[in-house]
């Protein structure tokens, strides 16, 4: 019966009865024991002893079943150690009450008239249905067209509120620290909250969004970090040479590389940094928008392109993922697609990227109130939503980057051998923020912290 007994559910049967509509009947068609529901006994002398029946959840009726077929009444059903009356019956969308009411009226009649009639009519649209689900293409013809992505509302409502403090902080910066406190602990609240009841493709989405709508990421930055331009000049190759740029927000290090005579090619998942990107390139170039999860499938997969995703080249001389995207690759899965897309289309070249790393041994302060009710909240909000927490320690969430991904050595080192490049662990960055460099061929690596 699927929607009123559960599959597998032990039964209690009653033999004989009148077998009225309603009633629950089990009986044996084709060698197997079915449960569905009487919706007709036949009337006229060709149809006695014949009857229709249905499962609940099914739009189709079952061909006529003879009385000699029936088991008995299905009178009760265990559920765990207790015995209790089947449940009433189950109620289809109003379109699907529609459909499966015209076909219970059309097999009523061929069964008044003749049941085989009745049977060759249920047989012939049960082998449609199974080979082309006509029921389906008919009740929602649209059910099969290629859907723009739909937003949930927990993902609405936390990017509102994502929003709101990016908001916000622009207005308190000014005042006193304790409202900054206050802001600091909502934001932690939030962060929590979001990693508990939001999937691994929505934490991504909202980071997109962050980097769109937060203060000060729409500034054109017109140098690098101090310890961008060694790493640089020490791992790019010279002028004239192709290299592409991943995560390359409003084209920082592109506008860099250019001015340094490289041909580059970029692209970013927020549509808004890269509007701003594109003033840092020449007519060379491309740029537009596209995630690493994107770029991967395109080299890896051979996905469909997009007229709306750039023009890549076929092979590039060295690429750089800019600076910590590396991090928002949240989906552990998606690291080693990443890195062997990249391979695939700069072969001989180096791989430039930065990212958060920890020592997984080290201590984790203990978690404050407030993000222990925002993972509380988080909890009760991703059960309401029917799916099992998402939290993980790896991932961590920053008011002005979202969430991010936090490796460790091991890792990262893994990740180079599994395209078969030496590992440089590149001096310069301090705390838990490091750059590395994937070389083709051997060369002495600084330690590694």
């Amino acid at each position: 019966m699927g929607a009123t007994l559960p599959h597998g559910a032990r039964i209690r049967v009653a033999e004989g009865g009148a077998f009225e509509r309603g009633t629950i009947v089990a009986f044996v068609a084709n060698g197997k024991t079915f449960v569905h529901r009487v919706s007709w006994r036949g009337r006229s002398w060709a149809a006695r002893g014949w009857l229709l029946t249905q499962g609940d959840a099914l739009r189709l009726p079952d061909p006529p079943v003879h009385r000699d077929a029936v088991l008995g009444q299905v009178v009760a059903v265990e559920r765990g150690d207790v015995w209790q009356p089947a449940d009433g019956a189950g109620r289809l969308p109003r379109r699907e009450r529609a459909l499966a009411r015209l076909l219970w009226v059309l097999c009523v009649l061929l069964l008044e008239v003749r049941p085989s009639l009745a049977r060759w009519l249920i047989d012939r649209l049960r082998v449609a249905e199974l080979h082309k689900g006509w029921t389906q293409t008919l009740l929602y013809p649209g059910a099969n067209k290629p859907r723009r992505q739909r937003t949930s509302l927990t993902l609405a409502t936390a990017v509102l509120a994502c929003r709101l403090g990016a908001g916000a902080l622009r207005a308190i910066r000014a005042m006193s620290g304790a409202m900054v406190s206050l802001w600091d602990s909502s934001q932690r609240l939030l962060g929590a909250a979001c990693n508990e009841a939001l999937t691994l493709d929505e934490k991504s989405r909202l980071t997109v969004r962050i980097y769109d709508f937060f203060p000060g990421y729409h500034r054109t930055y017109d140098r690098l970090h101090p310890w961008e331009g060694p790493w640089f000049e020490r791992r790019l190759p010279a002028a004239g040479a192709r290299v592409l740029v991943g995560g390359a927000g409003v084209g920082r290090e592109a506008a860099a590389l250019i001015a340094q005579g490289l041909v580059v090619d970029a692209f970013d998942p927020a549509p808004e940094l890269v509007a701003a990107c594109r003033r840092a390139f020449d007519a060379r170039s491309q740029v537009g928008v596209m995630s690493y999860e994107t770029f991967s499938s395109l080299v890896l997969d051979g996905a469909v392109r997009d007229d709306r995703l750039p023009l890549l080249a076929d092979r590039y001389d060295a690429i750089l993922l800019g600076s910590g995207s590396l991090t928002h690759v949240l989906d552990p899965r998606e690291h080693q697609r990443l890195l062997r897309a990249c391979a695939a289309v700069c072969p001989m070249g180096p791989i430039l990227m930065s990212f958060y790393c920890a020592d997984d041994s080290s201590d984790r302060p203990p978690a404050g109130r407030a993000t222990r009710c925002g993972a509380a909240l988080g909890r009760a909000t991703a059960t309401l939503r029917g799916m099992p927490a998402a939290g993980s320690t790896r991932l961590s969430y920053r008011p002005h980057g979202g969430f991010a991904y936090t490796f460790t050595a091991a890792e990262i080192e893994g990740l180079a051998a599994s395209i078969g490049r030496d590992l440089s662990w590149e001096p310069g960055t301090t705390g838990d923020f490091r750059c590395v460099t994937f070389l083709l061929t051997a060369a002495t690596p600084a330690p590694a912290p």
